[in-house]
């Protein structure tokens, strides 16, 4: 109970709520997930010595009632721990460990690595805004078609048998096996095998773009890119296939926004 209140004094839940803010908004940082970690156990070392010294508790008896809540957690881990954070998968053993070392023998860092923390944390939003503008910013993407000799074949919402009557979700670009396919636009690599979607597809690429759209690349005969890649303007991602259900060589492109298949050729002029 003394725990909590400490943090409460200390307003610790609005930081953690911060903190999940920042981590949605800038979950594209390989970083801000490790900064959150480290933020979340400088504030709880901190909130140990706090503890201790304002309600002038015994640090060993205080480091054995954690120790308490960290075996009742390990027997209860699906149930919510409140801001002490003993649940099975926010710390290591070795971090438990030194955590209630820290208890009995304390040093005089927690509020400076708070501090460090946060200066850290500048730094990291700073440069990702930096590292991620030309990807990832508030206009959107500036479309090229994923190939340079155009031939269209089936056009969006066309019906056709071989997909049981249903509207087309794409375009369909003819063409050679072999023939380069370009990513329409910067973006991250999701997607990048035969397994993911379905069986349909083939080989797959599927990449999301600024502004909540994604573009998908199907029945491609191979591709050199893999999930997580970052991609910059007009690269190549693959070649031309025959792969999943088709009829012939070609490239089945698709175009999302948050989520719903809109017309490829409503975003490109001509």
């Amino acid at each position: 109970m003394c725990h909590e209140l400490t943090h409460i004094s200390y307003k610790d839940h609005i930081s953690v709520i911060m903190w999940r803010i920042l981590c949605c908004l800038f979950w594209f940082n390989p970083f801000i997930h490790e900064m959150e970690k480290e933020f979340i156990h400088a504030m709880e070392h901190r909130c140990d010595r706090k503890t201790v010294q304002h309600f002038k508790l015994p640090p060993l008896q205080y480091a054995q009632s954690l120790l308490t809540c960290l075996k009742r957690s390990m027997v209860h881990q699906h149930q919510y721990q409140g801001f002490a954070h003993f649940s099975s998968s926010a710390l290591s053993v070795d971090e438990y460990k030194q955590r209630l070392i820290d208890i009995v023998k304390p040093k005089r860092m927690s509020q400076v690595s708070v501090t460090v923390i946060l200066c850290v944390v500048s730094i990291g939003v700073l440069f990702t805004k930096y590292i991620t503008k030309p990807i990832f910013n508030v206009t959107p993407p500036a479309w090229q078609y994923p190939v340079k000799n155009i031939s269209i074949s089936s056009h969006f919402g066309h019906i056709s048998k071989i997909r049981n009557n249903r509207p087309h979700g794409g375009i369909d670009f003819i063409g050679t096996t072999g023939t380069h396919i370009y990513n329409a636009a910067p973006g991250k690599v999701l997607i990048a095998d035969a397994t993911s979607l379905a069986s349909k597809y083939g080989n797959v690429v599927l990449i999301q773009h600024s502004n909540g759209y994604q573009t998908l690349y199907s029945h491609l005969d191979d591709f050199n890119v893999e999930a997580g890649d970052w991609l910059k303007h007009y690269q190549v991602i693959g070649s031309m296939g025959s792969t999943g259900k088709v009829t012939g060589a070609h490239l089945h492109f698709e175009m999302l926004q948050n989520g719903q298949r809109i017309d490829p050729l409503s975003k490109y002029s001509n």
